[in-house]
């Protein structure tokens, strides 16, 4: 099983004037939806054929 980790990955903070909201600690809408979408990615890799 691998071990994922966004916050070491640096997901967010290479586009955090978008990503996260103006409390620069949460995602932004947009962040949630790069979220969702970075982990469908992830999740359908790894699930068998």
């Amino acid at each position: 099983m691998k071990f994922i980790d966004p916050i070491a990955d640096h997901w967010l903070s290479d586009r955090a004037d978008v990503l996260l909201g103006p409390d620069g600690e949460h995602p932004s809408a947009k962040g949630q939806k790069f979220l969702r979408d970075k982990m469908k990615q992830i999740l359908s890799a790894a699930l068998p054929s």
